[in-house]
């Protein structure tokens, strides 16, 4: 009976011990904070000489987050975007992208992409650029292939919605094919290229 007892309280430390250090692990990397708004153009680009496709009515979603690790090897960030499809009778897609970062140390960062005023138009409904504002984002930060963050902004009530839909990539825009690069790179950690 002692040794069964003995056995029963050694147990309850062992599992006390491990779910401490289980909690005690912290997230790697945390959103704080994510918005898709209007991005107004460098000045280089924003002249009268300006190319006309680039336009003026782009928008941005940003993405903020810190990280705890000293160094991670990748971050990558995953964008989706409520859209919907005006050559297609409004049908509704989510417009996708994605970024990896390298060597990505401890601290507060950037991610983002772009939504150039074609793509706005195509994909902004009936109201064309202007619904955007309205529209739900999602975004994912996974480490190492795995999931680590999640976030929505202006529906967070509709889990699950950026897996509903028609996925269009190759409509967002980002940093290294805008125009703000390369003058917003130092504010981003280095961006994986694609082969």
């Amino acid at each position: 009976m002692n040794t069964m007892i003995a056995r029963l309280v050694m147990g309850s430390l062992l599992a006390g011990v491990l779910l401490s250090r289980l909690y005690a692990q912290e997230e790697p990397v945390k959103i704080t904070d994510v918005k898709l708004d209007k991005a107004n153009l460098p000045g280089s680009v924003a002249s009268p000489a300006a190319c006309k496709e680039l336009g003026e009515d782009w928008q941005y979603l940003e993405v903020k987050f810190s990280t705890k690790k000293p160094l991670m090897e990748e971050v990558q960030v995953k964008y989706y975007i409520e859209g919907y499809d005006s050559l297609k009778d409004n049908v509704f897609v989510v417009l996708v992208g994605e970024d990896t970062f390298l060597n990505v140390p401890k601290g507060d960062h950037f991610a983002g992409i772009y939504l150039d005023p074609m793509t706005l138009i195509r994909y902004g409904g009936k109201e064309g650029a202007r619904s955007f504002k309205k529209n739900n984002a999602h975004v994912q930060i996974l480490i190492n292939g795995r999931m680590e963050a999640e976030q929505d902004i202006n529906k967070k009530d509709d889990q699950g919605w950026f897996t509903q839909g028609q996925q269009v990539a190759g409509a967002l825009v980002n940093l290294k094919d805008s125009p703000w690069w390369p003058s917003e790179a130092r504010h981003y950690n280095r961006i994986k290229s694609r082969n």
